[in-house]
C-alpha cells in the first residue's frame, strides 16, 4: 500500500510540474496604461555605428520603400522588384536581380536573406514554387530550392546553415511553420502546413525573431508569440481595446517588432482609425503609437519613455519617438540599420539614403 501511496503522489508531483511548466507565459495588454516607464540608450544595445551615403545613379535609384539586409563585408537592398548590393563605403556593386518574368528575374518579392557565412542569398516570390538561390561569391545564380509545403511563403530564416525555417501563406488561419533542408525535405512532421488557407494574402511581414539560439513567431494580425521549433508559447501579447465584432476595426491595432537583443525586444503597438477622404475614398491615420520593450530574461514588459540614438547624440522623446523608430530595420538579426532620407543631411532628396548601421550586442 505505501509503495503504492508513493507511486500516486510521484505521479500526481509530474502532473503538477508539467502543468506548470506548460502554463509558463506572460500575458501582455498593450492597450493598458499602467507600464512602468523606461529611458533607453542605443549604446546599451548597439556597438560600431557606421554612417553610410548609399550612391546615387540611375541604375541604382532606390524607391523609399526598400528593405535592407546589412553583411560584415557588403549591403543588400531590396524592394518587391530589385535586389542590390552595394559596400560600405557607399559604393554601388551590381544589380542581382531585376523585374520581369524571365530566368533570373523577379516581380513580387517576398523575403530574402544571406547567410552566416554570407556566400549565398536566398529569396522568396509571391507565386514561386522554389526558393531562389544567389553565389555571392561566383555572383551567379545557383539551383532553386523546392519548397517542401508546394505553396507560397510569407518568410523564410537560416537557423543554420543546412535547415530553413519556413513560415506558409495560411490566410486568416493561425500562422505556422516548418523545417526543411536546403534539398526541400521535411526535417519534421506538421501536417499544418497543408491546411487549405482561407482569407486574403497579406504582403505583410511577420514578426519574428530570436533569443539565443532559440526563434520566435508571431502572425501580423495574431497575440500569440510561439516557438518556432517546439510551438511552445512564450508570450500572449494583447492588442486590448478591439471590436471583435468588426473585422475591419479589430485589424486596425497592429503591434510590430522593432528589432531584438538576445534578451530585449522593442516592438511598437499603433491604433489606426478610418476617416472619408473624398465621396468615395477613406485614409487611415494614426490614433496612438506607442513603444515597449519585452525583457525576454524575465518576461518583463516597460513601456518606452524615451531613446538616446548615439550617432545624432540625440534624445528622441516618446512625442517623437516614431520619427526614429519607424526608420530601424533589422532584417539581419546580428546588425540593425537607421534608414534616413537623404535632405535630412543636406542632400538633395533625390539621392539614396544615408543610413546608419551597426552591430547588435549579443
Amino acid at each position: 500500500m505505501n509503495r503504492y501511496l508513493k507511486l500516486i503522489t510521484f505521479i500526481s508531483i509530474v502532473l503538477i510540474y508539467c502543468s506548470c511548466q506548460s502554463k509558463k507565459y506572460v500575458v501582455v495588454d498593450f492597450s493598458a496604461g499602467n507600464f512602468e516607464q523606461i529611458a533607453l540608450h542605443s549604446k546599451d544595445y548597439v556597438d560600431n555605428w557606421l554612417k553610410v551615403k548609399l550612391e546615387t545613379t540611375p541604375d541604382c535609384f532606390l524607391d523609399p520603400y526598400v528593405r535592407i539586409y546589412p553583411c560584415k563585408d557588403f549591403i543588400i537592398v531590396y524592394s518587391y522588384e530589385r535586389i542590390l548590393q552595394f559596400k560600405y563605403s557607399g559604393e554601388y556593386m551590381k544589380t542581382i536581380a531585376l523585374p520581369g518574368n524571365g530566368p533570373n528575374e523577379i516581380n513580387s518579392l517576398i523575403d530574402c536573406i544571406v547567410n552566416d557565412a554570407e556566400t549565398m542569398l536566398y529569396f522568396v516570390e509571391h507565386n514561386s514554387n522554389f526558393i531562389h538561390t544567389f553565389d555571392l561569391v561566383n555572383n551567379e545564380f545557383a539551383n532553386g530550392i523546392p519548397i517542401y509545403a508546394q505553396r507560397r511563403l510569407k518568410a523564410i530564416r537560416l537557423i543554420n546553415d543546412t535547415t530553413l525555417l519556413c513560415f506558409p501563406y495560411m490566410g486568416s488561419l493561425p500562422q505556422t511553420c516548418y523545417r526543411q533542408n536546403l534539398s526541400g525535405e521535411l526535417l519534421e512532421q506538421n501536417s499544418e502546413i497543408f491546411k487549405e488557407a482561407s482569407g486574403p494574402y497579406m504582403v505583410n511581414p511577420l514578426n519574428i525573431f530570436s533569443f539565443k539560439d532559440e526563434w520566435f513567431y508571431r502572425g501580423h494580425y495574431e497575440d500569440t508569440v510561439f516557438n518556432a521549433l517546439s510551438k511552445s508559447v512564450l508570450a500572449v501579447f494583447k492588442r486590448g481595446g478591439l471590436d471583435t465584432t468588426d473585422p475591419i476595426k479589430q485589424n486596425q491595432v497592429l503591434l510590430n517588432g522593432i528589432f531584438h537583443t538576445d534578451s530585449n525586444y522593442l516592438l511598437s503597438r499603433t491604433q489606426y482609425d478610418i476617416r472619408a477622404f473624398s465621396e468615395n475614398s477613406y485614409e487611415m491615420y494614426t490614433v496612438e503609437q506607442r513603444y515597449f520593450l519585452f525583457d525576454y530574461s524575465n518576461l518583463r514588459t516597460f513601456e518606452i519613455e524615451s531613446f538616446f540614438f548615439e550617432p545624432l547624440e540625440q534624445v528622441f522623446e516618446r512625442k517623437v519617438i516614431a520619427s526614429l523608430f519607424d526608420k530601424v530595420s533589422s532584417l539581419n538579426r546580428k546588425k540593425i540599420v537607421v534608414n534616413f532620407p537623404a535632405e535630412d543631411f543636406g542632400y538633395s532628396p533625390y539621392e539614396n539614403p544615408v543610413l546608419f548601421i551597426g552591430d547588435i550586442k549579443r
